[in-house]
């Protein structure tokens, strides 16, 4: 009997908890406060020469560049809760880009936050310079297995210019 009643106590403080838990992400929800963009903070850069077929006019070797850019969000009391970073990679020679290649991600979030949909494509490929497209949509609450809930959601976007010297821009 003593058991039953032991077991009964600690569902009902299981689920007390929850409650409590879940009451607070409602709380910021309701606020409708924007997470402050915090603007592009670095980027990096990989280059590295690849022996070529010289047989659509360009020198024997290629250049392979790959680039990421960070952007990262903080809350209000300054915590970084949700970070960005894109990679692209294209082949440039001779002034030309002669390949655009992968585009990927790598995105982490603070516990209460998560990240779906994310997005990488080329906006734009031309010889001289190209875009890329890469997004991501952050959500906060608490994670259930069907999302997350009682948070909110933003979106994150990064567009990276590339040109046909192995540098980039990103906005």
């Amino acid at each position: 009997m003593k058991k039953n009643s032991f077991l009964k106590m600690l569902s009902v403080a299981v689920m007390s908890t929850g409650l409590a838990l879940g009451s607070v992400a409602p709380t910021f929800a309701a606020e409708n406060v924007e997470i402050p963009d915090t603007s592009i903070i670095g980027s990096e850069s990989y280059v590295a020469p690849v022996p070529g077929a010289n047989n659509d006019g360009f020198s024997t070797f290629a250049t392979i560049s790959t680039h990421s850019w960070l952007k990262s969000y903080k809350n209000l009391y300054g915590i970084t809760v949700a970070t960005q970073e894109a990679f692209a990679q294209w082949t440039w020679d001779d002034g030309k880009i002669t390949n655009f290649g992968n585009l990927w991600q790598n995105n982490s979030t603070a516990p209460l936050y998560g990240f779906k949909d994310e997005e990488n494509k080329w906006n734009y490929k031309y010889t001289s310079t190209g875009q890329t497209n890469q997004g991501v949509l952050f959500e906060s609450g608490i994670p259930t297995p069907w999302g997350h809930a009682g948070g909110s959601e933003f979106t994150s976007r990064i567009l990276i210019n590339v040109s046909s010297t192995g540098s980039s821009t990103a906005q």
